[in-house]
């Protein structure tokens, strides 16, 4: 089976073992204001989806998370391909993204509140600064990882002279799996972002509407909310895998 083909498999896999799980914890418990059967919260997602109140709120999300995303992606590959050139390189840029890129930066977020307030300055700020570190350090990785080594080789003088040995292509192969990597990662770590900070404090988006609907005790509308958001993100980021995993060969 080919890495794309199986890679999907197995998501699709794993979203019907946990609708068969959800099934079966909700008719053990029984307890609709605990966990409402899937065909109810499949329902209220249908419902939900169309609908322009909820709309508002997955357009105010969007904004938010393309504005950091799209930003981190760009930098997060593109400084993570240098830093993956040399050693001198990895030397300039590495401290950054091995420091920032393992630091729980959601700690910062209350200081963006501080300095931008509930708007959508805040949420695309920390979808980048929590996005744009961990793809760098990933594709710094990967490329420097494969990063051809120069071979000697005596010439007809004696002398020993560097000739590039055939691991191009495979170094290309290498930063082209990284950087679909750091985009699969770039997708989860962003919408994961911008949900906290909708979580927080904000009166608007899906994470809003989440936490809203759980603090009224709808938990039919607030297991919808979470499958419209968790869905295309795993859809999304298995596909992004599918695609990593085949360039790789893996």
């Amino acid at each position: 089976m080919p890495p794309f083909v199986r890679t999907l498999f197995e998501a699709i896999l794993g979203l019907v073992i946990i609708a068969v799980v959800w099934v079966l914890l909700a008719g053990t418990i029984g307890d609709a204001a605990k966990l409402p059967s899937l065909p109810a919260v499949l329902q209220k997602a249908v419902e939900l989806a169309p609908s322009d109140a909820y709309l508002r709120h997955f357009g105010d999300s969007g904004t938010a998370l393309l504005a950091g995303l799209l930003p981190a992606l760009f930098a997060g590959v593109f400084l993570g391909m240098i830093a993956g050139m040399s050693r001198a390189t990895r030397f300039l840029f590495g401290p950054f993204a091995v420091t920032l890129g393992a630091a729980p930066l959601v700690v910062m977020v209350p200081m963006f509140f501080a300095w931008w307030g509930a708007g959508i300055t805040t949420k695309a700020a920390a979808v980048f600064m929590m996005a744009v570190f961990p793809i760098m350090n990933m594709v710094m990785v990967a490329t420097g990882t494969r990063r051809p080594a120069p071979m000697m080789a005596v010439n007809g003088g004696g002398k020993r002279h560097a000739v590039v040995s055939d691991g191009g292509a495979a170094a290309t192969i290498a930063a082209a799996a990284a950087i679909v990597g750091g985009l699969r990662v770039g997708v989860v770590v962003g919408v994961t972002a911008l949900i906290i900070v909708e979580f927080m404090a904000s009166n608007h988006g899906v994470g809003y509407f989440i936490a809203e609907s759980a603090r009224t005790l709808d938990t039919t509308a607030t297991m919808a909310g979470i499958l419209l958001v968790a869905v295309p993100t795993i859809l999304m980021a298995a596909f992004l895998q599918a695609i990593q995993e085949q360039v790789a060969g893996a």
